[in-house]
């Protein structure tokens, strides 16, 4: 009976029989419980995700879409092929990037050289809505560390190869982030910096997608596109990247500041695509 007292007596003091102080509260488990790292959907999903690249292929009606997040330092990959009512989400590694987001050479690997751009770096650019028989063109540019120069193009229907040089605007010369050749046979090119550029003071020149005039590539004039809902940037170019899949059901996409995805097949209508 003596220890049943001492027992209750503990009990009521809020002690344990083995400890001098009070009983924890809640379960202990939580102090060393550890929080679960975001899985591939959570980075994806997140509101402060950063767009980091997309592909767009297949028919129409029947788009297969595969969008690239950035979340901290962690990466995942989001593919559907239903406008996202089903998606496969899965966490960014070489395997996976090449799978899902497979792409043209990369314009840093390939020399300008062998597409009659002798001393250059070259950048394949696709034929989009295009059938029969394919072709190749490439951006032609130097060294420009982190951007591009927009200095020379070319072009190759399987019989060799015809290039021309691409002439300064005002005197400035354009960064290109991408390129596509439309149906009309016109090479769109995304400038979206200058050499005229200064710190957060852009330069006055049009930043933003270039058409050429006609099918020589030789001059450009600005395209102006009008794309329901998109919001212009602050400054600069509203849009950051260009590109699209070859072939006849190919499509060009454009990539906005705000992380959003227009479609188009002839570079003039343009409508959003989700990405996750």
């Amino acid at each position: 009976m003596r220890h049943v007292a001492v027992l209750v007596l503990l009990l009521v003091a809020g002690c344990s029989p083995e400890g001098d102080g009070p009983a924890p509260v809640g379960p202990s488990s939580t102090r060393n419980a550890t929080v679960a790292p975001p899985g591939p959907s959570d980075v994806v999903h997140d509101p402060g995700a950063q767009l980091l690249d997309v592909r767009v292929s297949g028919r129409p009606g029947r788009r297969t879409v595969t969008s690239a997040w950035l979340l901290g330092r962690r990466r995942a990959i989001a593919s559907s092929d239903d406008g996202f009512a089903t998606t496969t989400y899965v966490r960014w590694s070489t395997r996976t990037a090449r799978r899902y987001l497979a792409r043209p050479q990369d314009a840093r690997s390939a020399v300008g050289g062998r597409f009659g751009m002798a001393g250059l770096l070259a950048w394949a650019v696709p034929y989009v809505a295009s059938p029969g028989r394919p072709r190749v063109a490439e951006l032609g540019g130097g060294d420009g560390a982190t951007l591009f120069p927009f200095e020379a193009v070319s072009r190759s229907d399987g019989y060799g190869w015809r290039s021309v040089e691409v002439p300064l605007v005002d005197g400035e010369r354009g960064y290109v982030s991408g390129g596509v050749v439309l149906p009309d046979g016109r090479l769109l090119v995304l400038l979206d910096h200058w050499s005229g550029d200064r710190g957060g003071h852009p330069s006055p020149v049009w930043h933003g997608l270039w058409a050429s005039r006609d099918e020589d590539w030789s001059s450009y004039a600005p395209l102006r596109p009008h794309v329901p809902g998109q919001e212009p940037a602050p400054e600069g170019s509203t849009w950051t990247g260009l590109s699209g899949a070859s072939g006849r059901d190919g499509v060009a996409w454009l990539t906005s500041w705000d992380d959003r995805v227009y479609v188009s097949r002839d570079g003039v209508r343009w409508r959003e695509m989700r990405v996750r």
